[in-house]
């Protein structure tokens, strides 16, 4: 592996950005030739960007699929082995005797968990609910001001709100580099 293109966690992040930057350095030198000033230089800043996030989805998408990948090995191995896992560890767990639910190995712990009984609450109908605890039990109901529409009606009326703060804010201008709306680039460009 080219070590301008290795990333290797143990050196120290400036070294590993230089290294990137020459990589840099070398394709924006490639990108330019025989063109003067820096006309070449929004299409291929852009057209890095767009590599950039392709190359961030493209790692997402491998990283879902190595942990389906995982995941169904770990289904796997409990399916073949966690009943014995489990006979063996409740086996080793009366060897040792008295009132421990749980054993070290090597590797890990295993043992009995309990769970304390509980009641679980599932809202059905939300706006029901919310009706029936309005009027009985408000302080068990959560409230939050939605800012968007207060801001609409503050707008629109211009009233004063006690505890509200208005700071008319100035518009203001920010670049900014978008790739969301390029076109794919063909390959090797």
């Amino acid at each position: 592996m080219d070590s301008a293109t290795s990333t290797d966690l143990s050196r120290p992040a400036v070294d590993v950005a230089m290294d990137e930057l020459s990589v840099l350095l070398a394709d924006a030198a490639n990108a330019s030739k025989g063109e003067d000033g820096l006309a070449w230089l929004p299409n291929w800043y852009l057209g890095k960007l767009n590599d950039f996030e392709a190359a961030r989805e493209m790692v997402k998408m491998q990283t879902a699929r190595l942990i389906r990948q995982i995941e169904a090995r770990q289904k796997a191995l409990a399916y073949k082995w966690g009943d014995s896992f489990r006979q063996q560890v409740m086996t080793d767990l009366a060897e040792q005797g008295g009132k421990k639910k749980s054993i070290d190995y090597h590797l890990g712990r295993a043992g009995i968990r309990t769970t304390p009984a509980r009641i679980a609450v599932t809202i059905a109908d939300e706006a029901l609910a919310i009706t029936a605890l309005e009027a009985t039990y408000p302080e068990l109901l959560k409230r939050s001001i939605n800012k968007t529409a207060l801001r609409e009606h503050i707008k629109a009326t211009g009233e004063e709100i006690p505890g509200v703060h208005i700071e008319q804010l100035e518009a203001r201008e920010s670049f900014y580099p978008d790739t969301t709306t390029a076109l794919p680039r063909p390959q090797g460009e």
